[in-house]
């Protein structure tokens, strides 16, 4: 089977929760949450910061920054190298 179709068949078993030997979905999503509440934390303290990560981690991270009222783009990119930029106006 070609390997698009093997990467479309274990991301989505690990949607469903079979993850064994690595982190869940759950647990990634929990670890995207930390990752931008710290974010928030760091801004506030130095105004600007600078986030590294990989294509989901930088997706959820995404998402919880947009929910938490910070602007930007829904998804930071999907591509090598494309990136996101965030903001949060204090008012």
């Amino acid at each position: 089977m070609p390997l698009k179709y093997w990467v479309i068949i274990l991301r989505g078993l690990w949607f469903l929760g079979f993850s064994k030997n690595t982190e869940s979905f759950l647990n990634a999503k929990a670890r995207a949450k930390n990752a931008s509440e710290k974010l928030v934390e760091l801004a506030g303290e130095h105004h600007s910061v600078l986030f590294v990560g990989h294509g989901f981690l930088n997706h959820y991270v995404a998402k919880e920054l947009l929910k938490n009222n910070w602007s930007g783009p829904r998804s930071p990119g999907k591509k090598y190298w494309e990136f996101g930029t965030y903001e949060f106006d204090i008012k």
